[in-house]
C-alpha cells in the first residue's frame, strides 16, 4: 500500500483553490508499469462554481478517476454546508485540520476533498473510506467529535449525505446509491 499526499488546485470562475488532499491507494505492477488498483480519486476536482449546490456525482468528474476494468465498492461521506457570517473561521480551521489528519490514519481510510467555500458561504467536502464501519469507527475519534461539536455555531445549515460509492467492471462511471 502507497500513501500519497499532496496540494492539488484548481480554478474555478478565475480564481485559484489549492486543495489538501490525500490518498491511499494500493498498487499494483502492470506489464511493468506501476498503477493503482483502485480509481485516483485525487484527480477530482469541482466541474464549476455551482458545484457545492449540485448532486454530488454531477459536481465533478467522476469517470476521469477510472478505467473501464478497475471496479470496487467504498462509502462516500459528504458534508455541505452554508456557513454563518459570524463563525469563527480560525477555530473551525483547526479543528477540521485535526480531524482530518486523524482521519488520514485511520485505518479503511480513501481519499479526503475539502471543498473551497464560495461568496455566499457554502461547501461542498467528502471523505471516502473503504466501508461503512471504517467511517463510523473513525468519527468516534476525539478530533472528530470536538469538530462536530462548533456545527451548530459554525453553519447556518449542514447537512451529511450518505452513499455506496461502486464502480463495476466494464462500466465506465460510478453509481451513487444514498443509504
Amino acid at each position: 500500500e502507497r500513501s500519497t499526499r499532496a496540494v492539488n488546485s484548481y480554478h474555478i470562475a478565475g480564481h485559484h483553490h489549492p486543495t489538501i488532499w490525500k490518498s491511499t491507494a494500493s498498487w499494483s505492477t502492470f506489464h511493468g508499469m506501476v498503477r493503482p488498483s483502485r480509481p485516483d480519486f485525487e484527480l477530482l476536482a469541482p466541474r464549476s462554481a455551482a458545484y457545492a449546490t449540485l448532486p454530488v456525482e454531477d459536481a465533478f468528474d467522476w469517470a476521469s478517476t477510472t478505467t473501464e476494468a478497475q471496479h470496487g465498492e467504498w462509502y462516500l461521506v459528504c458534508f455541505r454546508s452554508v456557513r454563518r457570517p459570524d463563525h469563527d473561521e480560525a477555530l473551525l480551521t483547526r479543528l477540521d485540520d485535526a480531524a482530518h489528519l486523524d482521519a488520514e490514519s485511520a485505518p479503511g481510510f480513501v481519499h479526503y476533498f475539502k471543498g473551497p467555500v464560495n461568496e455566499r458561504g457554502e461547501c461542498l467536502s467528502f471523505c471516502i473510506w473503504e466501508s461503512r464501519s471504517a467511517a463510523r469507527e473513525a468519527s468516534r475519534s476525539q478530533t472528530h467529535v470536538a469538530a462536530a461539536a462548533i456545527a451548530r455555531d459554525t453553519y447556518a445549515v449542514y447537512e451529511l449525505e450518505l452513499y455506496r460509492l461502486l464502480k463495476r467492471p466494464g462500466r465506465a462511471g460510478f453509481e451513487f446509491v444514498r443509504y
